[in-house]
């Protein structure tokens, strides 16, 4: 099941590049609410196991220093719509890194093939179609 999820969720971030542009906000929202809830039913699971959840504390401190500049951005922004999108997404991309670590910790030679390649092959395709 949580293999099932993994691909999920990394499907959803390869692809979401593609609709960039294409629609307005709300529905490009789409994707951080299904990775939400794609993280919110493994981190479930694996409380439901009891197993431990492995994270890189490099990675943890890194990703919370970088959310705490966005929620300080947030006080003074001129925009706070345009802010609060971009810490959710700062803040997406948090959680995904900690469940891909978590799930990838014992599969390292894996992680390139599940992983960086969808973004690769999507990030072409979205550079050849000129999708901005």
């Amino acid at each position: 099941m949580k293999k099932i999820i993994v691909f999920l969720m990394i499907l959803v971030i390869s692809i979401s590049p593609l609709f960039r542009g294409l629609f307005f906000y709300y529905e490009t929202s789409v994707f951080l609410t299904v990775v939400a809830l794609l993280s919110f039913v493994y981190f479930m699971l694996k409380v439901k196991n009891r197993e431990d959840v492995y994270y890189n504390k490099w990675l943890l401190l890194f990703g919370l220093l970088l959310t705490a500049a966005y929620g300080l951005a947030f006080m003074t922004a001129v925009n706070p719509r345009d802010n609060i999108s971009a810490l959710l997404l700062v803040l997406e991309y948090l959680v995904l890194s900690i469940v891909l670590y978590d799930y990838f910790h014992d599969k390292k030679e894996s992680f390139s093939k599940a992983f960086l390649f969808p973004i690769v092959i999507i990030g072409f395709i979205n550079s050849v179609t000129g999708v901005e």
